[in-house]
């Protein structure tokens, strides 16, 4: 018998990965089909064949790839505009930084700003008086940056149109001769400022606002210091202005301490000037205004501080 082997006959091979040889004998129990062998009548008994050595080498892995460290880009303080060429300045993140605003003031004139009564000759030198001080308040806040100290109460850095009325018809009465007009162009604090300082810095911020406003063209032509006036209840230290296009208007120099009075103050003052100064109440309420007045120290030196009116 002549056996034809059978190329198909499957090798069984172990999976994994060794360095090692490893013997893999071929299937030799597996069924032999007919259609794969031929039989002769004699023939020996088939050859065993010869284990095949199969070798499997571990693959080497790959070298690690060296990535070079990412470092975050540097940003830089101030990155130019995208308009850069045209700037003087660098300005932050690409964003062009928005120039100092004007401050905001005279609102409350804005709402109230029309006589009733005074005639258009007065009207319009109001109206002149709040375009004066759009020019005025930006200076001023300059000045208070430059010392340091704070514009307080800019929204009524003009006195409403009623106010303004009600004072001039007060005092027409006594000024017949007067008309509506020429009393409002005496009338100094129109257009008004407050600025806030230290309580003992009230005095050498006075000389620094003087010497300030005389070097920027303003005319001071009036010190008023309530500090020593022992005839008066009310503390403060007010300066009376020309500003060089003519307007006059007032500056009040003050403290944290010396406007918290004031506040308290106010309302009692306003009830007890519409009083006879012999009714009781008024007396009553000069009394509790003296007592609250008398809790505010003196600043520092205030007392070398001489009024004057020019």
């Amino acid at each position: 018998m002549q056996i034809t082997p059978n190329f198909f006959n499957p090798v069984k091979i172990t999976p994994g990965f060794t360095s090692e040889p490893v013997s893999v004998p071929r299937n030799t129990e597996a069924p032999v089909s007919s259609d794969s062998v031929s039989i002769s009548a004699g023939a020996p008994p088939p050859e065993k064949k010869p284990e095949i050595q199969v070798a499997y080498e571990k693959p080497a892995s790959p070298p690690a790839l060296e990535m070079p460290e990412k470092k975050p880009a540097a940003v830089p303080a101030t990155i130019p505009s995208y308009s850069g060429i045209f700037m003087e300045e660098p300005v932050l993140f690409g964003i062009a930084s928005a120039p100092a605003q004007a401050p905001i003031s005279g609102t409350e004139a804005a709402k109230d700003g029309t006589f009733k009564t005074l005639g258009a000759e007065a009207q319009r030198m109001f109206d002149g008086m709040k375009e004066s001080e759009k020019k005025i308040t930006p200076q001023l806040a300059e000045m208070a940056s430059a010392l340091g100290t704070k514009l307080d109460g800019l929204e009524y850095s003009v006195k409403t149109a009623s106010s303004l009325e009600r004072k001039i018809l007060k005092k027409l009465v006594d000024t017949p001769h007067l008309n509506a007009a020429q009393m409002l162009s005496r009338i100094g604090d129109a257009v008004r400022y407050t600025q806030i300082t230290s309580h003992d810095e009230i005095a050498p911020t006075t000389t620094k606002t003087i010497d300030y406003l005389k070097s920027h063209g303003y005319q001071v032509v009036e010190v008023e210091n309530k500090y020593t006036d022992e005839t008066s209840n009310y503390k403060g230290v007010h300066l009376g202005v020309i500003s060089p296009d003519g307007q006059k208007f007032e500056m009040q120099i003050h403290s944290p301490e010396s406007m918290a009075v004031k506040n308290k103050i106010h309302p009692l003052y306003e009830e007890y000037r519409v009083l006879d100064s012999e009714d009781p109440k008024a007396q009553q309420l000069a009394e509790q205004i003296g007592s609250i007045s008398a809790t505010l120290p003196m600043p520092k030196g205030i007392e070398a501080l001489e009024s004057f009116k020019l």
